[in-house]
């Protein structure tokens, strides 16, 4: 592998916004993952099942359950049955979880300004247009292979 890949430069952005998170969070009551489900389910104004979570996170169905399991152990969420379908269970946001809230916007806010601080406000637009479109490639073949 050449240090001028796609996929280099995208592992090296992940790995330095990791240690950055963990430098930044000092994992009080839930981790980072947690927290990002926590600001995700804060901002939706529609009601949040756990395949909306595995899908926004690409995750699978064994790790979502796994989480959001550990989430209401910790009383960041409760999951209640939906009255349309009792099959499903909505994800909504206890107590402790609209509190962690706090720490995930100020979390997601920091990390946003360190990413973008070198960039233009154009470059930013185009680094999310071409984000999307690797995105739309890798579900594409994903799907393919499925």
């Amino acid at each position: 592998m050449k240090n001028t890949d796609i996929h280099h430069y995208i592992k090296n952005i992940n790995n330095n916004i990791q240690k950055l998170l963990y430098a930044l969070y000092d994992q009080e009551d839930c981790s980072i993952n947690n927290l990002w489900v926590v600001d995700y389910l804060y901002d939706q104004s529609d009601d949040i099942y756990q395949k909306d979570i595995e899908k926004e996170f690409s995750i699978n169905r064994a790790t979502a359950s796994k989480m959001l399991a550990l989430m209401e152990e910790k009383q960041l969420i409760q999951r209640i049955p939906s009255d349309k379908d009792g099959r499903l269970k909505k994800v909504v946001l206890l107590d402790k979880g609209l509190q962690a809230h706090t720490k995930a916007a100020t979390l997601r806010i920091d990390i946003e300004n360190t990413l973008s601080k070198n960039l233009t406000e154009e470059e930013v637009i185009q680094f999310k247009l071409m984000c999307k479109k690797i995105i739309q490639g890798l579900e594409e073949e994903l799907n393919e292979r499925q």
